[in-house]
């Protein structure tokens, strides 16, 4: 049979255990938001080089192609 003791211990043991999760769930956030960070950046970076070549393309393009 347990004592209230350490029933107590036990209580006490598992709300450590809760923080040390908790701390590391916060901790798993703040690198999902980083990682968003980054996808924004890389999607950005896609689109400007997507634009970038619709230019290139206009200026290598033939002019009388361009007028029709």
């Amino acid at each position: 049979m347990f004592s209230i003791e350490s029933l107590e211990r036990g209580i006490e043991g598992c709300k450590k255990n809760i923080t040390v999760f908790e701390d590391a769930i916060d901790k798993e956030r703040d690198q999902i938001k980083e990682y968003y960070g980054m996808i924004d950046v890389l999607r950005k970076k896609e689109q400007v080089n997507k634009a970038l070549k619709k230019v290139e393309e206009t200026i290598n393009a033939d002019p009388s192609k361009l007028l029709q």
